[in-house]
């Protein structure tokens, strides 16, 4: 449910972004990645509490970070 509400949140605010235009747009558009960044972290604790539910690893979430590491991991 948190992926999928943060989803939604993320789709509405770039459709707002990108069919304002001018300064309004810009301020939805900024709005967007504050609320990217705010949610990073929280985002990361709900992926590790996924894959710890799975029987898998917390540390998985930084190996896929790694460029290389992560394509062939993941």
């Amino acid at each position: 449910m948190f992926s999928l509400i943060d989803l939604s949140i993320k789709v509405g605010l770039l459709v707002i972004a990108m069919t304002l235009r001018g300064d309004l747009g810009k301020m939805c558009g900024l709005l967007l990645i504050v609320y990217c960044l705010a949610l990073l972290l929280p985002m990361l604790g709900v992926t590790v509490r996924r894959l710890q539910d799975t029987n898998h690893s917390g540390w998985w979430v930084i190996a896929t970070m790694i460029p290389l590491v992560g394509v062939v991991v993941g």
